[in-house]
């Protein structure tokens, strides 16, 4: 079980934005790709710079990271 107390700040931060970030799509669960994504919209996160230092394109994994998100199922609220 993943214990909250033992994230460093970022990572935390990272794992909220994902999970807001599925509820507010309608996901019915949060993957690895909602959590790549927060990584990468964390601009004084450590990804960016460790993408840029390998020569990787952050706006290129950002594409094909929305991409898959678009694929997810989704859920709506019934009535």
């Amino acid at each position: 079980m993943l214990n909250p107390e033992r994230l460093t700040v970022k990572a935390g931060e990272a794992l909220q934005a994902a999970v807001q970030h599925a509820r507010r799509e309608g996901h019915p669960e949060v993957g690895g790709v909602h959590l790549l994504q927060a990584l990468l919209d964390q601009e004084e996160g450590l990804i960016l710079p460790v993408l840029r230092k390998i020569g990787v394109q952050p706006g290129r994994i950002r594409d094909e990271a929305s991409r898959a998100l678009g694929k997810y199922a989704t859920v709506t609220g019934g009535g």
